[in-house]
């Protein structure tokens, strides 16, 4: 997990009937590109597969909240309560 999805299950403590989450784009803007491409590509996409999995999981557990990301991320897909915005 990351500090953002950390935040984003630390929010889900207090059982808000929204969360609006911005900027978390699964390491996939442009701010990574100085990584070393042939250490960069492979564990970015690792990470965005556990972050994706963690996100989804914590939606499913708070199936009461209604989830709002808007990311940079194509990948990731909305689901019963988590809406997502492409930006």
């Amino acid at each position: 997990a990351t500090t953002g999805l950390y935040a984003i299950d630390l929010a889900c403590f207090w059982h808000p009937k929204n969360i609006w989450i911005c900027g978390l784009d699964f390491y996939q803007s442009k701010y990574f590109a100085k990584e070393k491409l042939h250490v960069g590509i492979k564990q970015n996409a690792r990470r965005e597969e556990k972050m994706m999995k963690n996100l989804y999981e914590i939606t499913k557990r708070d199936s009461d909240i209604k989830f709002h990301l808007f990311t940079g991320s194509k990948n990731v897909k909305s689901t019963s309560n988590l809406r997502v915005t492409h930006v």
